[in-house]
Order: structure tokens, then C-alpha cells, then sequence
């Protein structure tokens, strides 16, 4: 097919569906001097020393091509011109004997393949002096002995098994990712040398000791040292004209404050120090400044927010859950107009419910749990409220009065769930690798959410004084994974609408006052893998159905009136399941406010079947009135017929 296009110099396929094999005409066109193949579905396998029958060829790109590449090396298989080869994810297990030959190569792209053990010596000797740019991440390579390449700007090496301490880098080190391995030991002070590095990532590592001073007066645009074993403080050095952007030493053993310093970073983005030993008061300039995200979770931090968060505030995500932080939550918050993420979880915040946080569009999590907020939540002047809101979590708190009917409304986000989407997104910050994370109490267990789906949907309002009964408005919820409104002082009935929480995986309606059946509803939902409805006073049989039957006695003890599996207590005869009543909404209408014993008493006055259809009509069409006065004045009609007969029999006798 690429017979004739003899002239032909570069050749791009990348990025197609393309499948078969790769034609074998492609290595007749000499003059090739670039090919890219990368990302396409080829099946079969190929022969690297193929294409060195391209005399020219200087740029080969074979990643990510779905077929196996063999990389022995043969006679004349050498690239005289070869600078730029990538065969990630080429389903390789040793390093190329190919690449032997090989010594102006600049740019060498081995990652996601399956490469075991130690670098081979001979590798040393391949690009010495024009490499640039290595990439072995994503392998099994378990050491790295030195670094001989003396013009090595850009090295990869994570997600390995590496082991040992950190190498010595070249001096014109620009960037070093070296993270998800088992180096041991402390930062080298050849790193205080490194006079171009921009970015330097040894995460997810044992690494020890202090963090070199010199780093905070560095060229460092990006450092990550998150997940090791530094202790100390965080480098009191950082010079005005400071570039760094991104600065995340997240689970380590860090003390002390917050250096005064950092006012000198103005380019700073991202500031994640979470899960260290840090204590003092937060620094007021940190609400006006150019961040995005502000972690400081799991400290010793003490006072109150900041409370200046300036009218130009970026801030997309707070966080700031496991301190000692007292006081209300700043009025200002409100000029924060990006702000997706909010937590201040587990501190001693004394306010009432912030609901002036309804005009934020952007905020998806609303973390308040465990802090001292207290009274009702109010009512607010947003026409939708949170129309974006996924998850919020107010347990462990004091709020009282009923359920918000107004702001469960607005949960817009919260509504029409798609149960058919495949998509696996999660929430991330734009052009950093930074993912968001939370603490959240999901199905019964306490756990760290280290990155949050966007499809996730979970509400908390469990451990207040909630009172009143849960409203149907619930129902219209559909996304909700998790729903808990335990441990409150709710009444009524569980409304049947939850049937309609298709997504639900975990209910928690346990320990309050609610009363009546067990709604035939819940026994549809096919995900529930959570329930919890013990110490309430429910009564009448549990619905059976398969979710409803892998549940045990826990679900339910607390409620002497329940009968049926999987309790001992057997059900009467007469102790009929609840009918199957429809779930539907009427915007502005409570159905318990309504569908009332009236219907009942219809029900039984003109049969079963006339009493439901006419409550089936009524609960569909929206409580036709005329038509329940009609029923009534004919049923009140027909008992005084009755009472007059038996007054005139007593008087016949």
C-alpha cells in the first residue's frame, strides 16, 4: 500500500484503530527518516530489526501497538541515525539487545513494560554523551547502580521495585521522578548542586532524615516528598524570586510551623502538608495568595481559619479536616468562587450552618463533620442551592429541626443518576497530577477516599438532633451511594420514594423513632449492600427480595415489631407485605401529608381494589379532591341510613 511513495520521509499513524498487521511495505520506504505507529489495535508480533533496513531513520515510535516486539539483535541490524526510539508498552521483558549499537541516542522510552532486575552494565555506555531523556517507569527494575549519562536532563524510573539509596545526579538535571519504589536513606547533598532542576518527585519511598535547607532556595518549580519518613522542618530558606508551584510533603514526620518564608513563593498553586506533626496558627496571607489547594489535614494547627480570603481567591480545594481549629467558618469564604472541595471536618468549629455557601456553584464537597455547629439550617434566598453538590457530611454535630426539604432540592448534581455510564473519572485539578482526597464514613467503616469519583454521591447528616420525618424529596436523589441519617430523633414512616435510590449501597436509618412497615420499595434496590434499620419501632414483615436476603439480624434488631426472615419472630397470617405502591413525585407536595387514612378508610368502605385504584389515582393525578368529598358524603350518607334502621328497630321493640 506504501509501494509507491518511494520520497516518502515521515509516516504518522499514530492514534488510529488501526488492526492487522503492520505492512510489510513500510520497510522499503528508505528515505523514512520518522515513523509513528504508537496506539493502534495491530495484532501479531514484529521484528524491531526490521525497520533498520531504514538507513535514515532517526524518530521510531512504537508504543502502545498491541502486538509483541521482538528486539534481538542481528546482523546488520544496527540505526546509524537512530536519536528518538520509544517502545513503551511494547510488551517488552528485557532491555533491546538493539540498543548496543546505539550510542548517539537522545531520547529512550522503555515504561509499562515488563523489565525485571538490574540495569545491565552495558547500558551504561549506550547515549554517554547525548542522552537526555530516559524513561523507565512502570517496570520490575529492582536497582540503579550510578548515573553515567553526563548530559541527562530527564529521568523517570517510578512505579519499580528499586531499592538502596538515591544516585548522585548529573548537574544538569532538569527534571527526576523516582516515586512508587523502596529507595532507603537520606537526600544525597550533591542534590544542593543541582543548579537547573525544576522538578523533583521521590514519593511514595522510605526515604529519611532532614530536607536539605538548600532545596527551599533552589530552582525547584515542583517538589514532592509525600509518603516518607522526613522529619524536621520544611526548609526556612525560600528566597524572594521563588518559582515553586507545586510544594507536596503530604505523610511525613514534619513539625514546627509554616515558614514566613513562603510568602515569597507568589507562583505557589499547591500546598499540601497533610498527615505531619505541624502546629501553630494557619498564616493569614495564605487566604490571599495565588493557591488552588490548601491541605493542611491532620496537623496540630490551632486558632481559627484565616479569615481574609481576598476577592481574588483561585482556591479550589480547602481542606483542612484533623486540627484544633476553633472559631466560625469566615463570611469570606464566599469570594472563593472556584472552590469545589470544602472540609474542615473533625476541628471544634462553633457556628451555625453556613448556608450562605448555597451561592459557591462550583462546590462538590461539603465537609462539616464533627465540629460543634449547631441549630437548624436556615432557609436561604438561592432560587437552587449546591447545584453541584455531591457529597456532604454534617455527623457528629448539633444541628436540630427537620430535614432541609429547600436544600435537598437544589442537589441537582444529586439527581438523575446514569446507570448505564461507564466512564471512571475522578476529581482533579487541571494541568497538576494532583487528585482530591477525603475521610469519609462509607457503609459502616471510616475510611481515606485518596481520589474521589465525580459520580460519587453520599450524604452524612447522622449523630445530630434532627427531628420531624424524612422527606419523600429523598427519593428524587437518585445518584446517592450512601445515605446515613442515623442516630437523630426522626419520626413517621421510611417514605417508599427511597425505591427510586437505584444507585444506593449503603442505607443507615438506625437508632431513631420511625415506626410503621418496612417499605416493599427497598427490596428493588440491587445494589444495597448496607442496611441498617435497627432500634427504631418498625413492625410488620421484612420485604424479601436478593439484596434484602443477605441481610442479618443486626439490620433490624431494636424493633420488637418486626416479624420474618431473617428474625426467629414468624409472621402471622394476616400480616400481609405492604402492597406495591408507586414512587413518584408532585413538585410542592409532601405525599404523607396527604395520602393519609383517608384513602385507608376508602379502601376498606368500597373494597381493596376500588380503595387502591382510587389512592393510585389520587397519588398520581395530585390528590383529586372532589372526587375524595364525593366518596366521603356517600359513605357518610350510607352510615346514617344505617343508624337510622337501628334506631327504628330498638323503637319497634
Amino acid at each position: 500500500m506504501f509501494t509507491n511513495l518511494t520520497q516518502l520521509s515521515l509516516l504518522s499513524l499514530a492514534d488510529n484503530q488501526l488492526i492487522g498487521s503492520i505492512p510489510s511495505s513500510i520497510f522499503e520506504l528508505v528515505n523514512l527518516t520518522f515513523v509513528s505507529l504508537s496506539s493502534n489495535n495491530f495484532s501479531g508480533s514484529v521484528e524491531l530489526y526490521d525497520f533498520a533496513k531504514l538507513k535514515n531513520l532517526k524518530y521510531l515510535i512504537l508504543s502502545n501497538i498491541s502486538l509483541s516486539v521482538s528486539t534481538k539483535l542481528t546482523v546488520n541490524s544496527s540505526f546509524p541515525n537512530l536519536s528518538d526510539l520509544d517502545l513503551s508498552a511494547c510488551n517488552i521483558s528485557e532491555f533491546p539487545d538493539i540498543l548496543r549499537t546505539q550510542h548517539q541516542l537522545e531520547w529512550l522510552d522503555l515504561s509499562r513494560n515488563q523489565i525485571r532486575g538490574r540495569i545491565p552494565s552495558w547500558m551504561w555506555e549506550i547515549g554517554v554523551h547525548t542522552l537526555y531523556d530516559l524513561d523507565l517507569s512502570r517496570n520490575f527494575l529492582t536497582s540503579i547502580d550510578h548515573l553515567p549519562w553526563k548530559n541527562l536532563e530527564y529521568l523517570t524510573l517510578d512505579s519499580n521495585l528499586l531499592q538502596g539509596s538515591l544516585p548522585d545526579l548529573p548537574p544538569h538535571m532538569l527534571q527526576l521522578s523516582i516515586s512508587n519504589n523502596s529507595l532507603t536513606g537520606e537526600i544525597p547533598s550533591s542534590f544542593c548542586n543541582l543548579s537547573s532542576i525544576q522538578y523533583l518527585d521521590l514519593s511514595n519511598n522510605s526515604l529519611s532524615g532532614q530536607i536539605p535547607q538548600c532545596l527551599g532556595n533552589s530552582t525547584l518549580e515542583t517538589l514532592d516528598l509525600g509518603m516518607n519518613n522526613f522529619q524536621g522542618s520544611i526548609p526556612q530558606t525560600y528566597a524572594k524570586g521563588c518559582n515553586l508551584a507545586y510544594l507536596r510533603l503530604y505523610g511525613n514526620h514534619l513539625e514546627g510551623p509554616l515558614p514566613p518564608s513562603l510568602t515569597n513563593c507568589v507562583k505557589l498553586k499547591i500546598l499540601g502538608v497533610g498527615n505531619n506533626n505541624f502546629s501553630g496558627q494557619i498564616p493569614e496571607c495564605l487566604g490571599n495568595s495565588t493557591l488552588q489547594v490548601l491541605d493542611l489535614r491532620m496537623n496540630n494547627f490551632s486558632g481559627s481559619l484565616p479569615q481574609t480570603f481576598a476577592k481574588s481567591c483561585v482556591l479550589v480545594s480547602l481542606n483542612l479536616n484533623g486540627n484544633r481549629l476553633k472559631g466560625p467558618l469566615p463570611p469570606s469564604l464566599v469570594n472563593c468562587q472556584y472552590l469545589e472541595v470544602l472540609d474542615v471536618g473533625n476541628n471544634q468549629i462553633d457556628d451555625t450552618f453556613p448556608y450562605w455557601l448555597d451561592v459557591l456553584l462550583e462546590l462538590q464537597v461539603l465537609i462539616l463533620r464533627s465540629n460543634r455547629f449547631r441549630g437548624p439550617i436556615g432557609d436561604t434566598k438561592t432560587r437552587v442551592p449546591f447545584p453541584k453538590l455531591r457529597i456532604i457530611d454534617l455527623s457528629y454535630n448539633q444541628f436540630t429541626g427537620v430535614l432541609p426539604i429547600w436544600c435537598l432540592n437544589g442537589f441537582k448534581a444529586m439527581m438523575h443518576g446514569d446507570d448505564n455510564s461507564i466512564d471512571v473519572d475522578y476529581m482533579t485539578l487541571s494541568n497538576y497530577s494532583y487528585y482530591e482526597s477525603i475521610s469519609l464514613t462509607v457503609k459502616g467503616n471510616d475510611i481515606q477516599m485518596e481520589r474521589i469519583l465525580t459520580t460519587f454521591a453520599t450524604i452524612d447528616l447522622s449523630s445530630n438532633k434532627f427531628q420531624g420525618e424524612i422527606s419523600v424529596v429523598l427519593g428524587k436523589l437518585n445518584s446517592l451511594k450512601s445515605l446515613n441519617i442515623s442516630h437523630d430523633n426522626l419520626t413517621g414512616g421510611i417514605p417508599s420514594s427511597l425505591g427510586n435510590l437505584t444507585q444506593l449501597e449503603s442505607l443507615d436509618l438506625s437508632s431513631n423513632k420511625l415506626a410503621g412497615r418496612i417499605p416493599t420499595q427497598l427490596a428493588s434496590l440491587n445494589y444495597l449492600s448496607v442496611l441498617n434499620l435497627s432500634n427504631n419501632q418498625l413492625e410488620g414483615p421484612i420485604p424479601g427480595g436478593p439484596q434484602f436476603n443477605t441481610f442479618g439480624n443486626d439490620s433490624y434488631s431494636g424493633n420488637s415489631g418486626l416479624c420474618g426472615f431473617p428474625l426467629s419472630k414468624s409472621c402471622s397470617i394476616d400480616e400481609a407485605p405492604e402492597p406495591l405502591t408507586p414512587t413518584g413525585f408532585i413538585e410542592g407536595d409532601d405525599a404523607s401529608s396527604w395520602f393519609d387514612w383517608k384513602l385507608a378508610k376508602l379502601g376498606y368502605a368500597s373494597g381493596v381494589v376500588i380503595g387502591l385504584s382510587i389512592g393510585y389515582m389520587a397519588f398520581v393525578t395530585g390528590r383529586p379532591q372532589w372526587f375524595v368529598r364525593m366518596i366521603e358524603r356517600k359513605q357518610s350518607r350510607k352510615l346514617g341510613r344505617v343508624i337510622r334502621r337501628g334506631r327504628a328497630s330498638r323503637r319497634s321493640l
